[in-house]
C-alpha cells in the first residue's frame, strides 16, 4: 500500500515520527512537502520513498501561490506515485485544490485538522467555504480531540463513519520516569538542587499559550525556596523572546530562569520533564497539545487552563490542576503555592495513577496502529488489518 503524505514535513516531529512508525507497519511512504524552502535532506534520508517539494516544484510554475502549478504539481505525484490513499495535514487553502485534483478518482482522502487551523477558519468566511468544501470531499476526518470535531461539524456534516478522533499519543519508551538517582544526575548536570522546586514551561508561546500571566503568577511565588523556572520557546518571533526575557528580568527571575531557545529532540525533552515537579500547559486555545501527556509520562504535575477538552481528559481520570482562562495570574500564583507547599503528597497520590492512564490510552503505537487500520480500510475489503 503506498501513502501519500502531504504536510509541512519540517513543522512538526510528530508528523515524522507517525511516518516512522507507518514505514515500519510495511507502508510504502510518498512526502509532499508543502511548506517553503528548506533542507530536506534529513527528512529524504529518513524517508524510503520520494520526498517532492510544492515550493520547489511549483517554482518552475509560476511560484508558490500559483494555482495552476499547484494544481500541476498535485496532478503529477499523483499520476506517478499512485497512491493507495493521500494522508494530508496542511494548510486548508493548498488543500483544497488537491480536493479538487481528487474528485472522481478511487484515492481516499484522509484529513487531519489541528486546532490552529479550526481557530483560524472560524473567523474568515473564505476559509469557512474552504473548510465546507475540502471536509465535503474526505473520505475521513481526524482529529486529536472529540471536541475538535464537533467544532469542525460547524462548518459541514460528517457523517459519523467519516469521523476519527485520535490523540497523535507519545513514545512511552522515550517519555519514561526516571529513577531517583537518575533524577539526582540529571538535576547536577542542569545546575539545579536536588531540593528545589522546578517549574516547567515551553515549546510554542505566541499566540496560543499565557505566557504573559505565568511569568506574573511565578514571581508571585518566586520567594520558595530555590525555585527554578525552565522556559522553551523556540517558534516565537524576536519580538516575543525579546518580551519575555524582559519580563523576566523585571520581575527579577532572571537568575532562577534556564532559558532555551532551540528546539529539543524526544530525549532531550524528556531531560527537561524528568527535572521538573510542575509542568505548565496554559494554552488559550481548545487544543490538546503534548505537553500533558509527555510531562505526566516522566512524571510531572500538570497545571493546565480551564477548557473543556482538558476537563474531559480530567474526567477520563487524569489528575490535573486547572486554572481559570479568566484569572490566569491569580489562579496559578495560588495553585503553585499550594503544589509546592504539599508536593511529596501531591505526587503520591497523581504520578502513579496518571502515568498508568497515559500509558494505556494515549500510547503512540497503539494510536498510530488505529490510525492505519483506519486507512486501510478505505482502500478496500482486501487491504491489510493489523493487529
Amino acid at each position: 500500500m503506498t501513502l501519500l503524505v502531504v504536510a509541512k514535513l519540517n513543522f512538526n516531529p510528530q508528523v515524522l515520527r507517525w511516518l516512522d512508525r507507518l514505514q515500519s507497519l510495511g507502508l510504502r511512504v510518498v512526502c509532499l512537502h508543502i511548506g517553503t524552502a528548506s533542507d530536506l535532506a534529513p527528512i529524504r534520508a529518513r524517508i524510503a520513498g520520494p520526498v517532492y517539494s510544492l515550493f520547489e516544484e511549483n517554482a518552475r510554475q509560476g511560484g508558490l501561490q500559483s494555482l495552476r502549478g499547484m494544481l500541476a504539481v498535485y496532478r503529477r505525484v499523483l499520476r506517478d506515485e499512485k497512491p493507495d490513499a493521500v494522508w494530508a495535514l496542511c494548510l486548508w487553502t493548498l488543500l483544497a485544490p488537491l480536493a479538487w485534483v481528487l474528485r472522481g478518482l478511487a484515492i481516499p482522502l484522509v484529513v487531519t485538522a489541528c486546532g490552529s487551523d479550526v481557530n483560524t477558519g472560524a473567523r474568515r468566511l473564505r476559509t469557512r467555504l474552504i473548510f465546507r468544501y475540502v471536509l465535503s470531499r474526505a473520505s475521513l476526518v481526524c482529529t486529536t480531540t472529540p471536541e475538535m470535531m464537533t467544532r469542525l461539524t460547524e462548518f459541514a456534516p460528517i457523517p459519523p463513519e467519516r469521523r476519527l478522533a485520535l490523540y497523535w499519543g507519545i513514545d512511552t519508551e522515550i517519555f519514561a520516569a526516571p529513577n531517583r538517582a537518575e533524577r539526582a544526575l540529571l538535576r547536577d548536570r542542569w545546575g539545579i538542587a536536588e531540593s528545589a522546586p522546578v517549574i516547567y514551561m515551553g515549546r510554542i508561546l505566541r499566540p496560543i499559550a499565557y505566557y504573559r500571566e505565568a511569568l506574573a503568577a511565578i514571581a508571585r511565588v518566586r520567594d520558595l525556596a530555590g525555585l527554578r523556572l525552565i522556559f522553551i520557546d523556540w517558534a516565537s518571533d524576536a519580538a516575543v523572546v525579546k518580551e519575555v526575557r524582559e519580563l523576566l528580568e523585571e520581575y527579577g527571575l532572571t537568575a532562577q530562569t534556564i532559558f532555551i531557545d532551540r528546539e529539543l529532540d524526544a530525549a532531550q525533552l524528556r531531560e527537561i520533564y524528568a527535572v521538573s515537579d510542575v509542568a505548565l500547559n496554559l494554552m488559550r486555545q481548545d487544543q490538546l497539545g503534548a505537553t500533558i501527556f509527555e510531562s505526566i509520562a516522566v512524571g510531572c504535575l500538570v497545571v493546565t487552563t480551564d477548557l473543556p477538552q482538558y476537563r474531559r481528559v480530567a474526567r477520563e481520570g487524569v489528575r490535573l490542576w486547572f486554572v481559570r482562562t479568566s484569572h490566569v495570574e491569580a489562579d496559578l500564583a495560588r495553585v503553585l503555592r499550594e503544589l509546592f507547599e504539599q508536593l511529596p503528597q501531591a505526587k503520591q497520590s497523581a504520578v502513579l495513577p496518571n502515568q498508568e492512564l497515559v500509558r494505556q490510552d494515549y500510547r503512540f503505537d497503539r494510536n498510530s496502529l488505529l490510525f492505519v487500520n483506519a486507512v486501510r480500510r478505505l482502500c478496500g475489503p482486501d487491504a491489510t488489518v493489523y493487529s
